[in-house]
């Protein structure tokens, strides 16, 4: 016989209790009580019903619902939380992708709007960042295609709860640490559902093979594959065939560590080069126009360490470099940035020795059409470390002033135009000297030898004389030097010679000009003596 009374007692425990329970299972969202809160403020800012207050009184056991004290903590169910429909927002866009929103295909556009429901798609060489509520950034990266499952806002709370599916391709999340319980961030795939707040990771699948990996570089991300978890810390991965529970944790490749230190590159190839990571067989290449790498530019993987960034326009730049190893697991990456300046391109300047203060001293170069005007650069050393002249001009030469100190100089002239200077053209060097009065001076010839005298030198001059066969001082050269104001010079007997000379001040580390060419000629001495043997020939 059925006891009506014992069912009917239990039914009133169901009714009675069974919300309670229910309510203290549920998670709740904790508010801290700021000075002026009422409960009926809080109601009103943040439930889906100011009447709650009542409600949210009961809860916390709160006596003066309008007299709050200040850091008072608030628990709050998340079923009673304003909640909406949200969006994501597109905010970098490099190369071609499309979005399917409500039957139709629309090209991807700085801020366009994806909701629930739309599918994603980005084309080989190209990337899309797309920003959530909450302030996530999502970077899918080429040859991708994720759809929005669900996106949930939370009000004034923070909190967000989105749900995407990636089918195809790679994607990199800065999530944004947690604000409550309802923040949620999953991307699932075929294989895998991992679940995320305030974390760095990425997420990649393959539509041909099913298999799925997670890689974190900061915080924890828990992966859900056939009704197993596993918790995937920082440093490692977790890979995922579809079917099969999450792999235990993977370590990640380290980062490749750059071997050239060059940032800047002017009229110039690109190269970058990184030192080996062990049991890497392949690296992946990022170009970038920000640091955090949502715009990415340029991109591909490679075997060697060697990356050549080929027609790249002038502009700053992040290049970042990862390993990836023989389970296609990309290891953590390093970044550096760099500039490319190569418009618009450098003059052609002249080729110069040497300036003299009483002579002309001008610089000058080619001049094109398109430039607003030049950049001047002169240096006392080849590298241009210590410019001692910098200046831009509106013509295409420049004096070289008086008050330069004598001496060897570098220099080198860049165009601008509106967007600026362009690179260097290559250095030329001249002397800039002071005008040396070349020596006056005489000799007297003798059998094997010539005595030259010359007037008094200045302090600090010297006297380098040139003794040649031939008139161009091209061959059979000897070079002498002095200090004196006489010099004997030991000369064949047999053949005419040629002799110049010049001052030279070493200390200003300057020389003159050379002085007119002398003919010593052998022949008629050697003819006077023929003649007179054959004199004393007939005579005898």
């Amino acid at each position: 016989m059925v006891n009506f009374k014992r069912m009917f007692f239990y039914y009133i425990i169901l009714v009675v209790f069974l919300p309670l329970t229910i309510q203290a299972a549920e998670k709740k969202w904790v508010y801290t009580v700021v000075e002026g809160d009422s409960l009926w403020s809080i109601s009103q800012e943040y439930l889906e019903e100011t009447a709650f207050y009542q409600k949210l009184q009961k809860l916390n056991g709160i006596t003066y619902p309008k007299k709050l004290q200040p850091n008072t903590l608030i628990e709050v169910p998340m079923s009673w939380i304003k909640s909406y429909p949200t969006y994501a927002t597109i905010t970098a866009i490099s190369g071609k992708s499309t979005f399917f929103k409500q039957g139709e295909t629309q090209v991807t556009k700085l801020g366009s709007i994806l909701s629930f429901g739309d599918i994603l798609t980005v084309d080989a060489n190209s990337s899309v960042s797309l920003t959530l509520v909450d302030g996530s950034v999502l970077t899918l990266l080429e040859k991708s295609k994720l759809s929005f499952e669900s996106l949930i806002s939370y009000g004034k709370t923070g909190m967000a709860d989105t749900q995407l599916k990636l089918h195809q391709g790679k994607v990199e999340t800065q999530a944004k640490k947690s604000k409550g319980p309802g923040s949620r961030l999953d991307i699932s795939t075929a294989s895998a559902i991992s679940s995320v707040r305030g974390t760095v990771y990425r997420v990649a699948h393959s539509s041909q093979d099913h298999n799925s990996l997670i890689e974190v570089l900061e915080g924890e991300v828990e992966v859900n594959a056939q009704m197993q978890s596993e918790y995937i810390a920082k440093g490692f991965a977790s890979k995922v065939a579809k079917g099969q529970v999450p792999s235990k944790p993977i370590m990640l490749l380290n980062a490749p560590r750059f071997i050239s230190t060059k940032n800047r590159f002017e009229g110039e190839e690109v190269n970058f080069d990184w030192e080996n990571v062990k049991d890497a067989i392949a690296y992946k290449v990022q170009i970038s126009s920000n640091n955090t790498f949502t715009d990415i530019v340029w991109q591909q993987h490679q075997p060697q360490t060697v990356a050549t960034l080929a027609k790249i326009v002038d502009g700053d730049y992040f290049i970042r470099v990862s390993a990836l190893s023989l389970s296609n697991i990309e290891g953590f990456a390093r970044s550096t940035s760099f500039s490319v300046n190569n418009k618009p391109l450098p003059p052609a300047i002249s080729e110069v020795d040497s300036f003299f203060d009483a002579g002309t001293r001008e610089l000058t170069w080619a001049y094109a059409k398109e430039l607003s005007g030049s950049l001047l650069q002169i240096a006392s050393d080849s590298n241009f470390d210590n410019v001692i002249i910098l200046t831009n001009l509106s013509e295409s030469s420049f004096i070289i002033p008086n008050t330069l100190p004598f001496g060897k100089y570098y220099w080198r002239v860049a165009g601008v135009d509106h967007k600026g200077r362009g690179p260097f053209s290559k250095g030329n060097d001249f002397l800039w000297q002071a005008l040396l009065s070349p020596v006056q001076w005489s000799y007297q010839h003798k059998t094997d030898q010539l005595v030259v005298d010359w007037s008094a030198l200045k302090v600090d001059e010297s006297v380098q004389i040139q003794v040649a066969d031939e008139s161009d001082f091209m061959t059979n050269t000897q070079v002498l030097e002095s200090v004196v104001k006489t010099l004997s010079i030991p000369i064949p007997n047999d053949r005419d010679i040629y002799i110049r000379s010049r001052v030279i001040n070493k200390k200003l580390n300057v020389h003159g000009e050379w002085s007119d060419v002398k003919t010593i000629s052998n022949n008629d001495d050697n003819a006077l003596i023929s003649f007179a043997f054959l004199a004393l020939f007939i005579l005898l």
